[in-house]
């Protein structure tokens, strides 16, 4: 599984998708507009030979919802191939920014996808600290709907509304589905990159702990 075409070929074959069939599943993706998803291209993308090609990760993204499987073990062989309980979870961050920020429930499905993938990230992370290691799919599933799942949520809500009392509330009409939508995705983007820093970080001080010391505790 040392390529990414090994690996969206093999996920292909275990869900019993054709490139074809995969393609036409992209294609109909409600509300997205996937560039690179051209059956042309997808069979480049799962092609071993000279005229492959590699996948941007705009697609790799959208490929890895699509079959259910982890983005970063599509895109780089990292982790488990698949999230534990992701819509049990999901609950969970869909209610807290709810509380947090009503307008988030109003936004487009793939915004609010692009939201919980940072949660999710960041809880995954947490939970692998809590372990001392790469946790397991129930270690991190209990993570998510519990207490340290909430409060993460919690803190992403709170930095979505940030920037709203940093100006002048009334300049953004929350209630304009195109200026909401624009509000949360930039928001999104800065929150990646947070989260991004926060997993490198927490990868370095995982390598770096002896294994006889005791590992900190969720």
């Amino acid at each position: 599984m040392d390529t990414i075409a090994a690996r969206l070929k093999l996920t292909l074959e275990r869900k019993g998708k054709s490139v074809r069939a995969f393609q036409q599943a992209l294609e109909n993706r409600e509300g997205e507009k996937i560039l690179g998803a051209s059956y042309a291209n997808i069979r480049r993308y799962v092609s071993d030979g000279t005229d492959s090609l590699e996948p941007s990760p705009i697609f790799l993204k959208a490929a890895a919802k699509e079959l259910g499987v982890r983005v970063e073990w599509l895109a780089f062989n990292s982790g488990p191939v698949e999230d534990p309980e992701p819509a049990a979870a999901r609950d969970v961050f869909d209610k807290k920014m709810g509380e947090v920020f009503p307008p988030y429930l109003l936004s487009r499905p793939t915004v609010q996808e692009g939201l919980a993938s940072v949660w999710w990230e960041v809880v995954r992370r947490r939970a692998d600290l809590a372990a001392g290691r790469q946790a397991s799919p129930s270690q991190v599933t209990k993570v998510a709907k519990g207490k340290v799942g909430r409060e993460i949520a919690n803190r992403i809500g709170l930095a979505i509304k940030a920037p709203l009392f940093a100006v002048d509330g009334d300049a953004l009409d929350l209630d304009d589905p195109v200026a909401r939508d624009a509000y949360l995705l930039a928001l999104t983007q800065a929150l990646t990159i947070a989260s991004q820093t926060f997993v490198k970080r927490v990868g370095r001080m995982l390598e770096s702990a002896p294994a006889s010391v005791s590992k900190p505790q969720t």
